[in-house]
């Protein structure tokens, strides 16, 4: 799966959020253009992967409409997933009922979208369900970005929508990080509202997943890992895995430059016309970055620890070594 970014506008403004350089530039929408270029090069080679349409908030683009329109009717294109806050969704239900289309609706609180948002949220979903019949194309997400999260909220949505899969991410700081950051310290302090909504949606029969910034080996120990294993009567997805580490996804932005992801976009932006397919991109993030994130610690926890030295466990989100990757980086150039 590879993203594109459609636009840099959001009608949120979520305290939480990492991204916000983005989310406020109003007038950068890709034009149709750009947009097919983008899918012609994820799809290139017949590879039919999934596109991921981000944004910014995506429905914001004044030609939201077209651009479905294109992924639907293009042969190459196998699933489209929209991420979106599921707010303004009611403006294009024809569009998302195409068989291609799934949404994953990032769904946050009362206290952080305000209560108008929050209702009009509430709203869309409910008539998705019973009204658009368009239940099976719908996955919702929730952000934890605090340990004191009071999460009731995303549960009263899945009893409504009666789903039964529950996307996680533990939100990156939104604060400057430096060199003396431990990620493994936030982590720790992350636990106890993680496993507390992962063993809550097990017990309701639900399968929660990580979607990137999963949290790192060691702060899930076996105790939990057992508890989790008990609960659940299927697979768990990643979220007790013996792996703590992500693949590059490839975002491509509005003028044709792609990013290993949002959090690394400092360190290293590529023009895809010097590139032969999608693969060949993550192939050259992995070699340029993934490769130098292993060769420094994310706490001093990690120092001698196995599992990062074979590469079986990052410590979480690359963003938080991003300052020790380039660090590294730069090092090593100079001894070329």
């Amino acid at each position: 799966m590879a993203n594109i970014m459609i636009n840099s506008e959001c009608n949120l403004r979520c305290t939480y959020c990492f991204v916000n350089d983005f989310n406020y530039n109003k007038g950068n929408n890709i034009t149709l253009e750009n947009f097919k270029i983008a899918v012609d090069f994820i799809t290139a080679d017949n590879n039919n992967e999934h596109i991921g349409i981000i944004g910014g908030e995506p429905t914001l683009h004044p030609q939201f409409d077209k651009i479905l329109d294109y992924l639907a009717d293009n042969e190459k294109v196998e699933k489209v997933i929209i991420f979106t806050n599921g707010i303004l969704i009611d403006k294009f239900w024809d569009k998302i009922a195409h068989p291609k289309m799934k949404i994953l609706v990032n769904c946050n609180n009362e206290d952080i979208i305000g209560r108008k948002n929050y209702s009009k949220l509430v709203a869309n979903l409910k008539k998705a369900v019973s009204l658009k019949n368009l239940k099976e194309k719908i996955a919702l997400g929730i952000n934890l970005y605090k340990p004191d999260m009071d999460c009731t909220y995303i549960f009263e949505l899945i009893n409504m929508l009666k789903i039964d899969k529950l996307r996680l991410s533990v939100v990156v700081p939104n604060f400057k990080l430096d060199e003396e950051f431990d990620a493994l310290q936030y982590y720790t302090t992350m636990k106890n509202v993680t496993l507390k909504v992962i063993i809550e949606a097990l017990e309701m029969g639900i399968t929660p997943y990580f979607d990137c910034n999963k949290m790192p080996l060691c702060v899930f120990d076996e105790e939990d890992r057992r508890k989790m294993l008990k609960i659940s009567k299927k697979k768990i997805s990643n979220v007790i895995n013996l792996k703590s580490n992500c693949d590059p996804i490839i975002d491509i932005l509005q003028d044709l430059t792609a990013i290993r992801c949002f959090g690394l976009s400092d360190i290293l932006r590529v023009d895809i016309s010097n590139f032969s397919n999608i693969v060949d991109i993550r192939n050259y993030f992995k070699y340029k970055i993934d490769d130098y994130s292993y060769l420094v610690k994310s706490s001093n926890q990690c120092q001698n620890c196995y599992n990062r030295i074979v590469k079986k466990c990052n410590s979480g989100c690359l963003t938080y070594k991003i300052e020790k990757i380039k660090k590294v980086i730069h090092k090593l150039n100079a001894t070329l």
